[in-house]
């Protein structure tokens, strides 16, 4: 199997900041980790400060998660088809504005 990272950059809605983390850590990585295909998730906080590149990022917070499938598009169309179903909830503390998903595949082992 193929092996991908999933880079998401994502922020609360002011005001929840607590929610958002609950979230992310009760509900949300669960949820996804319970996907075929997704096998580690890693949480970060981005420390506006030292980000280059930008000048106005808007993330507070980035989950990277570690995928093994042969089909990354039907592997990340399950997200979308869960949340679809609403066996998936996307709490209101989450900015989808803010939201960015990138999927990326090493270019070397």
């Amino acid at each position: 199997m193929a092996r991908y990272s999933w880079v998401c950059l994502s922020g609360p809605r002011a005001g929840s900041e607590a929610e958002f983390i609950r979230w992310y850590e009760d509900e949300h990585i669960p949820q996804i980790l319970a996907i075929q295909g997704f096998v580690e998730a890693k949480r970060f906080k981005i420390d506006p400060a030292l980000t280059q590149g930008v000048a106005a990022q808007p993330w507070r917070f980035m989950v990277i998660y570690e995928l093994e499938t042969d089909d990354i598009g039907a592997t990340l169309a399950s997200v979308t088809q869960a949340v679809e179903a609403g066996r998936m909830l996307i709490s209101g503390a989450v900015d989808l504005d803010l939201s960015l998903m990138v999927a990326a595949q090493p270019i070397a082992d």
